[in-house]
């Protein structure tokens, strides 16, 4: 019977692990589109800002 039950909790640790990772993707990619896009912004502001100032 011990044995049923150690079956029966890995089994909830790995949907655990499989649920955390699923929440985990979506977030980690729309951070990572986020920081590309604040990125691509800042470059486009320095460009902009640095020409301004030498004139």
């Amino acid at each position: 019977e011990e044995n049923s039950i150690k079956l029966v909790n890995s089994s909830n640790d790995n949907e655990n692990l499989q649920n955390i990772s699923q929440l985990i993707h979506p977030i980690s990619f729309s951070f990572i589109i986020r920081l590309f896009l604040f990125i691509l912004l800042f470059i486009y502001l320095l460009t902009i800002l640095i020409p301004m100032k030498n004139v």
